[in-house]
């Protein structure tokens, strides 16, 4: 098969020159260019950057105002030039990076890639006869001379740190005479000349229109080139290079389920994720390996293989990110990279949003790339070229994919006969793309948060402050917040700029808040990566907000405007991450529960009650006299006190507690009735220290407490037990085992007459579904492997896991309660924090830094507002659901007969 071309829409990258005097506004011109477009694929580009070097003599000068850096002779017109002919031809480029404060090159550069369009603006754009030559648009900006000086003064006081006098000498002595001999004879090579700048809606509509028509050539040309690669392909066989999954019982039985629709969620996410193992272990089998020989345990030689670099993976979203979690369970320190390629409704053409390739990526052993599916080829060809460009071999990309469309693949391996592509199923190119809605996919919000957060987030967030980038996520993103009907959000950008979304406040008690941009990653975070974006985005402290649970009961109360206002990969309101849930088996309960308990006790001490009750208490009505001066310790000791009275605990009983906390339930009911208690924990640290709090109470010998899974605790000796209670511990069972939690219920409670009590916080039914395909800020961050079901489902696990043996007998919403207690908690919290939390932390965690202790702080900051917000709003439940067998005449103590 003869090797095909193809020509992304960036080949032949149109470049508009734009020159004219300092100060006549052609930065502002372009500016406004690109903001007309609203577009990420055009981009300026500054002469500044592409000053030369200067000497140490003349460093000194130039910061004496002694050197002429408005001469010809201070641009580096061959680097300059070399940059545009690359752009031209759809290569990388690295920018310098100038700095004006110390007149000279940074050793940080930017990069720029795939521009459709290139705006070029500086006082040499149309000076040297190369550049000339690849411009397709020539603008000159013309001004008033003594506005020029005006603005270059104002500039250059306010963002280079000069002063005016030094301004107005450099303006006499080189500016000034510059113009007249260098700049002003570049005007008659001009093909448009705009007076007064960006005040020109007339001059700037007609070279918006021109580049719209440009980009509509290009995407036109586009799309005959992905059209003529199709005809070409259409008859010829199948590239060896396509390796097709071995249809083997397990594979073809496993894709049955897929394809199946009537599988639920659980199944086609569990099953979707070993095909997508077994489709990247087939893709590492592609890779070259070398010889070597290792000694095993018992000091044998082994001759084996290893990889002589590392391989690395680049996911084009958001169909890659389904597969990732089969790419960690193979490769688990793979890095990863993302590409964001949007295919444009109008046109049916695939468009690159947003690139960020992973490091040195050229020299890696391989590179993986993965999609769910192939459809026309489209995405797949201009992902695989951006490799390409970015200096990967074709023979050391593999393509991973579960479906490929005939025509696609056929077009992918024509144009790049080196690649491999490793399928699941080669099907008809109609084929639409149903895998990613019904998969929760590990998506690029989380990068490799698993093992190093903050190393994830440095890494990452370089790559979101691409300015074409920042400029489409802003107007995105306020495109949405101006949509607010209840409440006012007050917007202040990293640039000054305030804007005001929601309708002027009427009434009292409309929440408000303002918003401070800090950094311009903000922007982009939030478009691509929404709710999970923004928690991120405040824990790197990209933003700061006066009252953050007014902005979240903002969002809360404005839920039906926003949640269809859909951006580039979701809405603000529906998370867009959608990473793969922990599952609670038995091995991953354990981790799942340390990684919040085993933080440290005494962070927690620090800004709980003196109780160590982590639960939502119940406090006095408002009519209640005391009500408003009511201790935490108060209420909380109400709310146990409820479950005693709710459980007919007495002096008698041995009770089974599933979830121990820090043992303040046990304490409180030997206290109370003089039972005895058996509770159940998961974490080291609540055990050691629960232990220590019974052991001061003096009744060790009325508690004991286990490390140990529900799921592991036999039954007692004696037969069963008497009561059961659990206390916000359901949380942290999962849906998928929620049957088998309460088959344990009623294994271990005893038959006749036996009463358990239960408290969960709970979603509301209508919001479930979205909840549950979504991965949020507190599974992700705080409760890994969390799961808030709703009281419906607890009814029916109820009854299935202990097969109608269990009766519901009373249900109270009590999250109302919590409100109040979050802020309180999050008070405690802030106020502790410098004194003992921090130290707590750096001396238990020993390799903690400062920053990670900054992140944390920000972290649980978040998660306590975040809670607050829902909880107040009624978009949480708490409930307390009693239970008891069919004869558990206790119930009726109360009830006269």
């Amino acid at each position: 098969m003869d090797q095909a071309q193809y020509l992304p829409p960036w080949t032949d990258t149109s470049i508009i020159g734009v020159a004219g005097s300092s100060g006549s506004g052609k930065t502002s011109l372009a500016l406004e260019i690109v903001s007309s477009l609203n577009l990420p694929w055009v981009v300026i580009l500054s002469m500044d950057s592409f000053y030369k070097a200067l000497t140490p003599e003349q460093h000194t000068l130039a910061h004496r105002n002694e050197y002429d850096l408005d001469s010809p002779d201070a641009m580096d017109f061959d680097h300059l030039v070399q940059g545009l002919r690359d752009l031209k031809q759809g290569r990388r480029v690295d920018v310098p990076v100038y700095s004006f404060e110390d007149h000279q090159r940074q050793e940080r550069t930017t990069p720029i890639y795939s521009p459709h369009v290139l705006i070029l603006e500086g006082i040499y754009a149309l000076y040297d006869q190369r550049i000339l030559d690849l411009l397709d648009m020539k603008i000159f900006t013309e001004a008033d001379a003594d506005l020029c000086l005006a603005r270059r003064i104002t500039r250059d006081v306010k963002e280079r740190g000069r002063d005016i006098e030094g301004c107005i000498k450099q303006w006499i002595a080189y500016v000034k005479p510059n113009f007249e001999r260098y700049v002003q004879p570049q005007r008659k090579c001009a093909d448009i000349i705009v007076p007064r700048g960006m005040e020109n809606r007339v001059a700037i509509n007609m070279i918006v229109r021109h580049i719209q028509r440009t980009l509509a050539e290009k995407s036109k040309i586009h799309r005959n080139e992905l059209q003529r690669l199709g005809q070409e392909v259409e008859e010829e066989p199948l590239s060896p290079n396509i390796l097709l999954m071995q249809r083997t019982r397990q594979f073809v039985g496993m894709t049955t389920i897929l394809q199946d629709p009537t599988t639920d969620e659980v199944d086609f996410n569990f099953y979707f994720n070993r095909v997508a193992t077994l489709l990247v272990e087939r893709a590492m089998e592609t890779f070259t390996y070398n010889l070597t020989k290792v000694l095993t345990p018992i000091s044998h030689p082994y001759h084996g293989l290893h990889l002589p670099s590392p391989i690395s993976a680049v996911v084009i979203l958001r169909g890659g990110s389904c597969l990732e979690t089969g790419l960690k369970r193979v490769i688990p320190d793979c890095q990863t990279g993302r590409i964001l390629i949007q295919t444009n409704h109008h046109t049916g053409e695939p468009e690159l949003h947003f690139n960020q390739l992973p490091t040195d990526l050229q020299d890696h052993a391989g590179v993986l790339v993965l999609d769910t599916q192939i459809s026309s080829g489209g995405a797949a060809l201009m992902s695989v070229k951006v490799l390409v460009d970015h200096g990967v071999k074709e023979n050391k990309i593999v393509f991973v994919t579960f479906f490929a469309g005939k025509l696609g693949v056929k077009r992918l391996t024509k144009v790049f006969p080196g690649i491999k592509t490793v399928v699941g199923e080669v099907v008809e190119d109609n084929e639409e793309r149903w895998v990613e809605k019904r998969t929760t996919p590990s998506t690029c919000s989380a990068m490799a948060l698993l093992a190093h957060p903050l190393d994830a987030f440095r890494s990452y967030a370089g790559s979101l402050t691409w300015q074409p980038l920042v400029r489409f996520s802003r107007s995105m993103v306020f495109g949405l917040l101006k949509r607010i009907a209840v409440g006012q959000i007050l917007v202040i950008d990293n640039d000054g700029t305030r804007t005001i979304c929601g309708p002027p406040q009427e009434k009292d008690g409309t929440p408000s808040t303002e918003l401070r941009v800090l950094k311009e990653a903000f922007w982009v975070r939030v478009l691509l990566f929404a709710d999970m974006g923004f928690a991120e985005s405040f824990m790197l402290g990209e933003f700061s907000c006066s009252d953050l649970v007014a902005f979240f009961e903002i969002f809360i109360l404005n839920r039906a405007l926003l949640s269809n206002a859909t951006t580039l990969t979701s809405s603000m309101v529906t998370t867009a991450a959608n990473i793969a849930r922990s599952t609670n088996t038995l091995a991953n309960s354990q981790l799942n529960v340390s990684a919040h308990y085993d933080i440290s006790n005494a962070m927690f001490a620090a800004f709980l009650s003196k109780d160590m009750t982590y639960s939502c208490p119940i406090w006095l009505p408002l009519s209640k006299p005391g009500a408003v001066h009511e201790s935490l310790e108060s209420a909380q000791d109400t709310k146990l006190q409820y479950f005693i009275t709710q459980a007919r605990i007495k002096n008698s009983d041995h009770v089974l507690e599933i979830g121990t906390g820090w043992g303040s339930f046990a304490i409180a009911a030997v206290e109370k009735t003089g039972c005895r208690v058996t509770s159940l924990t998961l974490s080291k640290e609540q055990k050691d220290l629960a232990e220590r709090r019974i052991e001061a109470a003096g009744y060790s010998d009325r508690i004991e407490v286990l490390l140990c899974d529900y799921r592991a605790l036999p039954t007692p000796n004696h037969g069963f037990y008497d009561k059961l209670v659990s206390i916000e511990m359901l949380e942290a069972v999962g849906r998928e085992f929620l049957d088998i939690y309460f088959g344990c219920v009623n294994r271990l409670l005893k038959p006749q007459g036996g009463i358990a009590v239960f408290q969960c916080i709970t979603m509301p039914e209508a919001r479930y579904a979205a909840y549950s395909k979504g991965e949020d800020f507190i599974r992700k961050y705080i409760f890994p492997g969390g799961h808030l079901p709703t009281v419906s489902q607890l009814v029916r696990s109820i009854e299935r896991g202990t097969e109608g043996t269990l009766v519901i007998d009373a249900v109270l919403n009590i999250g109302g309660h919590y409100g109040k207690t979050l802020r309180l908690w999050r008070n405690k919290f802030e106020r502790n924090f410098e004194s003992k939390i921090r130290p707590a932390l750096l001396q238990e965690h020993g390799e903690m830094t400062e920053k990670d202790v900054e992140l944390f702080r920000r972290k649980w900051q978040y998660y306590f507002t975040y809670c607050e917000a829902g909880f107040r709003t009624k978009t949480l439940g708490d409930v307390i659901i009693t239970v008891g067998r069919e004869g558990a005449t206790e119930m009726l103590e109360e009830v006269p007969l």
